[in-house]
C-alpha cells in the first residue's frame, strides 16, 4: 500500500474495503476450515487493509 501511495503522490485519501467470499450450500455442511477461510477472507482483510490504510492516511492529515 505504501508503494502505491508513493506511486500517486505518496497521499492516501479513501479507502474501499470490497471483498467477500461465500460458500452456497447448507450452514452445516460448512466446516470449521472453510468457516475460517470466510471469515478471514470477510472481515480480517478490511480490518488489516483499514489498518494500513490509516497509517497512511494519519500521515498525510487525513485520518478521522
Amino acid at each position: 500500500m505504501e508503494r502505491v501511495s508513493a506511486t500517486f503522490g505518496g497521499k492516501l485519501d479513501i479507502l474501499v474495503n470490497n471483498v467477500g467470499t461465500i460458500l452456497l450450500r447448507p450452514v452445516e455442511d460448512i466446516s470449521d476450515e472453510e468457516y475460517n477461510l470466510i471469515m478471514a477472507t470477510n472481515l480480517e482483510s478490511g480490518f488489516h487493509l483499514s489498518q494500513l490504510a490509516h497509517s497512511l492516511m494519519r500521515q498525510s492529515g487525513r485520518a478521522t
